[in-house]
Formats: C-alpha cells, sequence, structure tokens
C-alpha cells in the first residue's frame, strides 16, 4: 500500500486528536467518504479498525509517521513541482534519470510534462526536447525566476508533508543559505526600514537569494536600474544577486509605507471590507471591525489569493481537549472530595475544586512571571494576533516584544540568544532537543497556561 501526502496530514490531525471524520471533513474541507477512504487505508496499514486506535497507535509510537514515509509516493501535482523545480539546477532534464528518481515510468513524467506545459504557457515557458540528451526550460530568465520563486514558496509551504524526494531541494538550500550568509543579508534589508517582521515577506526574501545563488550562470540584467546608496555595501556583497532580485527587494522596500496596506493593497481591503457587509446582513449579530482586525484579515487574503493560484491548501488541527487540559486537576481533586466527604453534592464540590485550583493558578502565576528567555517560535500567523493569544494567557509579562521568532529566523536566533523554553501555536518542528517545547491549539482559553508549568518543574 502507497501513501500520499494527504494521508500524512491526516494522521498529523490524528495525532492531535481523536477527531470523527465530519471533523476531519471539516479541517480538510473534503467530502466525508475522502476521509473515510484514508482512514481506512491507514488503519489497514496500523492494523486498527477504528479512528480511536490509529490515534493512540500514533501517540504511542511518535516515530511512526516518519517510518511510514518509506510509503509515501508522489501525486501528479508533487510530480509536476518536482520536474519544474529539477530545472532549477539543470539546465537539461534527463528523462530516464527523473523517472528513476520519482519511481514512475517514462510515460508517466511525459504525461506529466504535457500539463505542465499548460500552466507554463502563461508565463511564455516551454519544456522541449533536446537530442536525446533530454528536455529543456525555455524562455525569458526572468519569467524563469518568476516561477521558480512561486513554486519554492508552495513547498516551503507544505515542507512537512512532502515526500523524501523534496528533502534534496531542502538539504541543497540550507547548504546554500549557510555558505553565502543568506540570514544575515535578509536581515539587514528587513532591518533597514520598520516592517512587520512576517514570516512571508522573509521567506520571500530567502527564496530570491537561493534563486539568484544557483542561478549565477543566467543572469537577469536590465538596460537600466537605480541602486538606493541604502543597498549599495549590501548588493556589493552578495554579487550573485542579478538585476530581477535586485529590482524585487528594492520594489518591496520603496513602498511609501510598507505595513501601510491600505495603500498597497487596495484590493484586498476592498474584499475585505465587502466580506464583513456580507456577515453582517446574513447573520444575527454584527461584527464592529477595527482598523487593525481589517489588516490582519487582508494580510490573511493577500496569502489566499497566492495559495489559491497554486493549489496549496493548508489545515489546522482545533484544539477539542482545551476543557480537558484545566479540567484533569478538577477530576483529581473531586475524586478525592467525594471519598473524604460522606456526602457532597456536584455545586459543592465544583466550588471546593475550583477554589483549590484558583490557588494552585495564582501560586503558579507568580513563578510563571519570574521566568525569562522564554519565546514564541511561529511561521505564518501574524504576529498581532500572537501577542493577543499570550495576553489571554497571561504570558504578556515574559513573552517580550522580542521574543516573537519567525521559524526561518530561528536557527539564526539560537546562535546568539540563551532560550529556556519554545512555544508553538503551529505545526512546527523544534529538532533541537536541547529546548523545552510547548505546544498549543486554537482555540485557547486562559486556562490554558496550566502547561507553561512544564517550564517550571
Amino acid at each position: 500500500m502507497s501513501l500520499t501526502s494527504f494521508h500524512f496530514k491526516i494522521m498529523h490531525c490524528l495525532t492531535v486528536d481523536s477527531y470523527t471524520i465530519d471533523e476531519l471533513a471539516n479541517i480538510f474541507n473534503v467530502s466525508q467518504s475522502n476521509i473515510r477512504v484514508c482512514i481506512k487505508q491507514i488503519g489497514e496499514l496500523l492494523g486498527k479498525k477504528k479512528i480511536f486506535g490509529i490515534h493512540n497507535e500514533l501517540n504511542n509510537n511518535p516515530n511512526l509517521k516518519e517510518d511510514l514515509k518509506c510509503l509515501q509516493k508522489l501525486t501528479c501535482d508533487e510530480r509536476k513541482v518536482f520536474i519544474l523545480l529539477s530545472f532549477l539546477r539543470n539546465e537539461l532534464v534527463n528523462l530516464s534519470e527523473l523517472s528513476k528518481k520519482l519511481k514512475v515510468t517514462r510515460r508517466t513524467i511525459s504525461k506529466d510534462i504535457v500539463e505542465l506545459k499548460k500552466i507554463l504557457y502563461d508565463y511564455n515557458l516551454n519544456i522541449e526536447g533536446f537530442n536525446s540528451s533530454g528536455v529543456k526550460l525555455v524562455g525569458l530568465e526572468e519569467k524563469k525566476r518568476e516561477i521558480f520563486e512561486l513554486y519554492l514558496f508552495k513547498i516551503y509551504y507544505e515542507k512537512k508533508y512532502l515526500p523524501e524526494e523534496f528533502s534534496e531541494f531542502f538539504n541543497y538550500f540550507k547548504t546554500l543559505k549557510i555558505e553565502n550568509n543568506v540570514d544575515y543579508s535578509v536581515q539587514k534589508i528587513l532591518s533597514m526600514r520598520k516592517v512587520l517582521y512576517q514570516s512571508f515577506i522573509i521567506l520571500k526574501m530567502e527564496i530570491l537569494f537561493i534563486i539568484a545563488i544557483i542561478r549565477q550562470k543566467y543572469p537577469v540584467n536590465y538596460s537600466h536600474i537605480d541602486i538606493s546608496e541604502n543597498f549599495k555595501e549590501l548588493f556589493k556583497k552578495a554579487p550573485f544577486l542579478s538585476d530581477y532580485e535586485i529590482k524585487c527587494i528594492q520594489e518591496v522596500y520603496f513602498q511609501k509605507d510598507i505595513n501601510n496596506i491600505f495603500e498597497n493593497n487596495p484590493k484586498e481591503i476592498e474584499i475585505v471590507k465587502n466580506l464583513i457587509i456580507y456577515l453582517n446582513k446574513n447573520l444575527p449579530y454584527k461584527f464592529k471591525v477595527s482598523q487593525d482586525t481589517l489588516i490582519h484579515i487582508a494580510h490573511i487574503a493577500i496569502i489566499m489569493d497566492y495559495k489559491k493560484k497554486f493549489n496549496i491548501k493548508e489545515f489546522y488541527s482545533f484544539n477539542k481537549k482545551t476543557f480537558s487540559l484545566y479540567m484533569e486537576e478538577f477530576h483529581q481533586i473531586t475524586f478525592f472530595l467525594r471519598k473524604y466527604f460522606d456526602s457532597i453534592d456536584s455545586f459543592d464540590e465544583t466550588s471546593i475544586a475550583t477554589t483549590l485550583i484558583n490557588s494552585l493558578h495564582l501560586e503558579m502565576e507568580k513563578k510563571i512571571e519570574n521566568l525569562n528567555n522564554i519565546i514564541i517560535v511561529y511561521r505564518f500567523l501574524q504576529k498581532p494576533l500572537l501577542k493577543n493569544i499570550c495576553k489571554e494567557l497571561g504570558l504578556e509579562k515574559i513573552i517580550k516584544d522580542t521574543n516573537y521568532i519567525s521559524v526561518y529566523e530561528f536557527d539564526n536566533y539560537c546562535k546568539n540568544n540563551e532560550i529556556n523554553g519554545i512555544i508553538i501555536f503551529e505545526d512546527i518542528d523544534i529538532f533541537n532537543l536541547n529546548y523545552k517545547v510547548i505546544s498549543f491549539n486554537f482555540p485557547v482559553s486562559k486556562m490554558d497556561y496550566i502547561k507553561i508549568k512544564s517550564f517550571i518543574e
């Protein structure tokens, strides 16, 4: 039996909780029959008939998903992405070698290329045969870089669930970043103006640098390009940047106000305003949206537009256990209250247990306030949203503005800073075993901060 990235996404959800078929269908926005087929296949593989059994098996064997990676095969869409990105490094791509690498026939690869050509047509690009040596991506270098940039975004979004074949790209990019000190250059660019350190912007800059490094043999040169004084020294240290990357970087920099989404993205603002009007007409309650809220939703709309174009489907496994997280202590206390008292009703046991729990949490709050060097590592969640969540959790005193670290800055941050604990709200892997990591799933409540106690134990 073979697995796809969709199976692994479902397994991730079932590691978090024992979701129902209906809940999984809602999470992934697919039909229940689609989910049933995948659940049946996963169940047969693990020897479990029910979702709860799969959930327990995945939690009892933390390495199980990694062990199952050997059964994962590329989907048709993933093969097309792999074929296209093969041209990033290679002028000519040999179909026989590609078919061996992707474990499919040459005929299948040829069919994928036919479909890929339809996408490339919009960029005035084409894939053509080149004698018996292989196939070649033909067209303007600028257009090639444009589509490479978009597809690199796609694989970085879906990195965690992609088949092992894609690791060759990620390992190569990681080496290039270190060798060319890309992290330093990206941070230098972002520090030149007051800017929201969104992961989307950081990733865009990294991708531009990676493409420029790989495609040095095929530079994009314009007849004239003005280079700002602010960038001259930086660009001199990165001679691999072509005029295409210089233009892209400076366009971002020279926007009148990089955080002024009302001026830079009027289309998305209008979409969000109309959305609010629509919801207010159709729902029994009314939304009074602040400017900040409008901006946050518009940022999501911008990324949604891109994701729609390249069929990127993210998911979030919502928290079913918010109640049980802080009720574990409640059940323990009430169990012994019933043993201690000959007779106690539920109202009294609840009153006593809640009072005791509150006293525990007050004591814990005092200890939490003394914690330091705790950071939030985030991916694509908005920083203002994370700040509000931390405020809700009562963590605003220990999580300073500089403690919100993008996952794309994390490795660099670790080199220069002491870290006593990491908090995440997204599906992010922290591979350094020296750090304590606490993961939260939405929605969160004030009582969820009970998880923080592992930092003070």
